[in-house]
């Protein structure tokens, strides 16, 4: 090899080292969830990962969740699950609600699924005031329903049915109907009367 070629190399030889120190000392310092956010790893990666440090095979960690083997294989594999199906999987391998470990699983999943970049700081700050507007708009609903039972004097029954049907969309919407169809009929009938006083006439 000519001289200047060996140089070369020999600059990037040393370029190359110095550029993995600093980016080793760097990601020493981040914390679990930074880290796999930082190499952008997908959450089956990720649960892989976590499955293999505690030296689970795929039957082993089916045999402590008392689920099928092909739950833990769907779940690396990418197919569509429910969180909490991961969920209940991480548990059994130690990693609760208030690990890091699961907080960032349930981060890079929300992220495969949505296709949007949580883990940017703009798209959070973004979120976190969207979320605090509809809250603020919770309260100010909440508050004006407080004030409308107030008012009508509803009793306890009335109360628990109002409860009821708020959570339930659909009779929600079976209200409205009727609701609607009591109007179109009051109208109806206010539009006819006087034709027929008329007619009796």
């Amino acid at each position: 090899m000519p001289a200047h070629e060996r140089k070369n190399a020999c600059l990037l030889g040393h370029a190359e080292v110095s550029f993995d120190r600093t980016f080793r000392r760097q990601f020493s310092t981040l914390s679990f969830a930074q880290k796999f956010i930082h190499v952008s790893m997908h959450y089956t990666q990720l649960f892989r990962t976590l499955r293999e440090k505690k030296g689970l095979s795929h039957e082993g960690l089916a045999k402590l969740a008392s689920c099928h083997r092909n739950t833990v294989i769907n779940v690396e594999g990418g197919r569509p699950v429910k969180f909490k199906t991961i969920a209940e999987l991480m548990s059994v391998m130690g990693y609760g609600s208030d690990t890091t470990e699961l907080k960032s699983m349930a981060l890079l999943w929300l992220e495969s699924i949505s296709g949007v970049n949580l883990s940017s700081d703009q798209n959070a700050a973004e979120a976190r005031q969207a979320i605090s507007h509809y809250r603020a708009t919770e309260q100010e609903a909440a508050r004006m329903l407080a004030d409308n039972v107030i008012a009508k004097h509803l009793t306890i029954d009335q109360i628990h049915a109002l409860l009821f049907a708020s959570g339930r969309p659909e009779i929600i919407t079976i209200l409205e109907n009727i609701r609607s169809l009591v109007d179109s009929t009051k109208r109806v009938t206010e539009n006819h009367a006087p034709l027929e006083m008329v007619g009796g006439r």
